[in-house]
């Protein structure tokens, strides 16, 4: 089984909606479409609220992992990574479509999965670039 993970961004709708809805940037639109096509399964993964099915509809919010101190983004890790363990089944293959930011703490947590980043090299100009030519 393929599992995409796609970070949730800091442009987002105002209100309640599915959270393939909310978040709005250009990147997270391409980086979702992209992951939906080529994996099983796809989960967003959320500053807020941890590890989030795209359906579910969730409120905007003004958070980043970048501005949490270290423990709170290792207790997000772990909450997220203990929510996969329960939805994914083991040796699975998990894509990470995120930032460094979004992965560092959950990489080590998640050992009993296959785990890539695609584009983990590439800086942001170059996955919107990436993301346009494999549509």
């Amino acid at each position: 089984m393929r599992v995409a993970l796609v970070s949730c961004v800091k442009t987002k709708k105002e209100g309640v909606h599915p959270a393939r809805d909310l978040y709005a940037s250009p990147l997270f639109r391409f980086a979702f479409d992209y992951a939906s096509k080529h994996s099983d399964q796809v989960y967003i993964l959320s500053a807020k609220y941890g590890l989030v099915e795209a359906t579910q509809r969730i409120k905007s919010y003004e958070l980043t992992l970048r501005s949490m101190p270290a423990a709170m983004r290792r207790e997000w890790a772990e909450k997220v990574a203990e929510e996969l363990r329960q939805l994914v089944p083991p040796k699975s293959t998990l894509l990470f479509f995120c930032g460094e930011d979004y992965r560092r703490d959950l990489l080590g947590l998640l050992s009993e999965f296959e785990q890539r980043i695609p584009l983990q090299d590439l800086s942001f100009g170059r996955q919107l670039q990436w993301y346009k030519r494999h549509q």
